[in-house]
């Protein structure tokens, strides 16, 4: 029953992610009622804006779920849904989408927090990035393995719609083609700048370590507009140890 409880409650403020004006109040009163009502789960609901709240919270739950181990570390858990607060058919899309792929990485977290399981990805956080009219939601997904992966959102105020990435690579002077050549030659670049003291490494070898990551670059890797306006894109460079590669901020 306890395991219903929560995720119903979550299932519940998800379905507040529509679009439109969100106002603090009897709705998100009967949220954390519904939250605290499960035992043993320390759950936090606050509401995270930025003025004049273009971005607002539908879940912020953290708290621990066992008792301190052997080395004296007490595992913790936090995830955070954010949504644009504006009204078109765009942003409920795109609010729309936001939940969908949070929700899978949550709601198998929660069943671990239930049975009282480690977890693989302990945190889902957000940042909020303001240019102007167009604000963007960096979403970071961490695991104590050190795996973190992103997932960026973009919305314009002005016009009422969604940023999309091939649009801010054109703000910045950048096409498809030339986005795509620059970022190839960057993770290229990092691998032959790793081996640069060992000649016998051949060019075959070289290839094995860039073409994992190069076959998973194109235009929709994660990017965003920061607030100077420059365009940070995270970027899978190729890793020479443990996974094929590794997300890396780059400034475009």
């Amino acid at each position: 029953m306890k395991k219903i409880f929560f995720i119903v409650a979550i299932m519940t403020v998800f379905c507040l992610g529509g679009c439109g004006n969100r106002e603090e109040g009897a709705s998100g009163q009967r949220i954390s009622e519904s939250l605290e009502t499960v035992a043993d789960i320390s759950v936090e609901i606050e509401s995270k804006s930025t003025k004049p709240r273009r971005v607002v919270d539908i879940l912020s739950v953290s708290g621990d779920f066992k008792e301190y181990d052997e080395d004296g570390y007490r595992p913790g858990y936090i995830y955070q849904i954010p949504q644009f607060n504006a009204e078109s058919d765009s942003a409920k899309v795109l609010n729309e989408r936001i939940v969908e792929e949070l929700y899978g990485t949550i709601t198998a977290e929660v069943e671990n927090i239930l049975a009282g399981n480690s977890l693989f990805c302990h945190s889902v956080t957000y940042e909020v990035f303001e240019y102007g009219d167009i604000v963007s939601i960096l979403v970071t997904e961490s695991s104590d393995c050190d795996i973190v992966w992103y997932e960026a959102y973009s919305y314009d105020f002005a016009n009422d719609k969604e940023v999309t990435n091939v649009e801010m690579l054109a703000m910045n002077g950048w096409t498809e083609d030339t986005f795509l050549e620059e970022a190839y030659r960057r993770e290229a670049e990092s691998v032959r700048e790793a081996f640069k003291d060992y000649p016998e490494v051949t060019e075959t070898e070289l290839n094995q370590y860039i073409q994992p990551a190069r076959d998973i670059t194109d235009v929709d890797i994660p990017m965003y507009v920061g607030e100077d306006g420059s365009l940070n894109v995270y970027v899978p460079f190729p890793s020479l140890a443990g996974p094929e590669w590794v997300y890396q901020l780059e400034e475009f």
